[in-house]
């Protein structure tokens, strides 16, 4: 135990770099590697990552083992070269929220980070400060090259067409591509189209009669994960004495931040009618009523205007806050007070007004078309 104990407070004192564990055999010369300057621990790489299962003290134990794909051996924070890196942190650098960053670990995917230096008291370690996360696309591991493949918005009339872009990861090598093939190929084209991927693969020369092309075969494919914003749309009504209604919408990424949200801004509120939807506020439905219970509304600063029913309000505002902001407006039973004039010669109205409009029927003479605004309906 005091042996133990004694290795410890040496870990500590120089550092969990000096005390990864690694075996010593695994340290390279620099002449037995040769590594581009984006090789640097200072430097942003590609790394594929491993969980560390030795069982001792963190930040000795506990963290992740991680590898620069494409790359024999890995410049660790130390300055040696090995054939992968202890670091005791993955530090989430990217626009990843926590849950998602957590979902993330979960999985095998590819990291682009920098190694760093990381301290709390006189305990120091060596951190990832990840800025990109890839996800792999099943659990199958990877064969191949690790490039980025990017769509040059080409078009052509002459197959093969080289319309895409390779590039390896952690070098400046690039070179075109007429095509992805192999097991996750089709998958990897229409990725592709959307935004820039990482395929894991080999390349394969192709023939379109007598012409050659050059097609990645894709054994794993990595999608880049994004921030995903408002997962549900919280929304709340309330109305004063007098009469007048206030309607707000904000989206969340979890029903208990919503929730919570509800609870302290309304709190107080007169009439109140609380509710909390699945999707952002934009996927909410849009209302079919077909009937006529008009309310003037005001969202925000903007003008007001005339809606058919509450509801058809409501899905305005919601509309409004998009799919990661909020809205909020006001309104009250009626018809706002009408600017229209009817006396506009090249129209002639049979329907003044949008709820006549709903229940007359008629129909324009030849060389006249249907017209329908806020004043009304007719033909001109």
């Amino acid at each position: 135990m005091r042996r133990q104990m004694s290795l410890f407070i040496v870990c500590v004192a120089l550092g969990a770099v000096a005390c990864t564990g690694l075996d010593a055999n695994d340290v390279q010369d620099d002449a037995e590697a040769k590594v581009s300057p984006a090789s640097q621990p200072g430097a942003e790489q590609f790394y594929s990552y491993r969980q560390d299962m030795r069982k001792c003290m963190w930040p000795t134990c506990g963290g992740t083992f991680i590898k620069a794909v494409n790359k024999p051996v890995t410049r660790c924070a130390d300055g040696k070269l090995r054939s992968e890196c202890y670091v005791a942190q993955l530090k989430n650098g990217s626009e990843l929220d926590e849950a998602e960053w957590n979902d993330f670990l979960d999985g095998p995917g590819i990291l682009k980070g920098m190694q760093v230096p990381a301290q709390d008291g006189a305990i120091t370690w060596v951190a990832l400060n990840v800025t990109e996360a890839w996800r792999a696309s099943d659990d199958v591991a990877p064969t191949g090259t690790f490039y980025s493949v990017h769509d040059k918005g080409i078009v052509c009339v002459m197959a093969p067409c080289f319309t895409l872009l390779e590039t390896k990861l952690n070098t400046t090598d690039s070179s075109s591509l007429s095509g992805l093939g192999g097991r996750l190929g089709e998958k990897a084209g229409s990725a592709v189209g959307e935004a820039d991927i990482i395929a894991a693969g080999r390349n394969v020369t192709t023939k379109v009669g007598q012409r050659n092309g050059r097609e990645l075969q894709v054994s794993q494919l990595y999608i880049k994960q994004l921030h995903v914003p408002g997962l549900v749309c919280a929304t709340a009504n309330f109305v004063e004495d007098t009469g007048t209604a206030y309607f707000y919408a904000q989206n969340f990424k979890t029903y208990d931040d919503a929730k919570l949200w509800l609870s302290e801004a309304f709190a107080d509120a007169p009439n109140l009618t609380l509710d909390i939807k699945d999707g952002t506020c934009a996927d909410q439905p849009d209302c079919y009523i077909e009937m006529w219970a008009p309310q003037c509304g005001t969202i925000i600063d903007g003008e007001a205007m005339t809606y058919q029913t509450p509801c058809h309000f409501h899905a305005a505002v919601m509309h409004d806050a998009g799919q990661d902001g909020e809205s909020k407006g006001f309104y009250t039973a009626g018809e706002c007070e009408s600017s229209c004039s009817l006396d506009d010669p090249s129209k002639i109205y049979v329907g003044k007004s949008p709820a006549e409009c709903m229940v007359i029927k008629f129909r324009c003479e030849e060389g006249q078309t249907y017209f329908g605004n806020d004043c009304g309906c007719g033909c001109e």
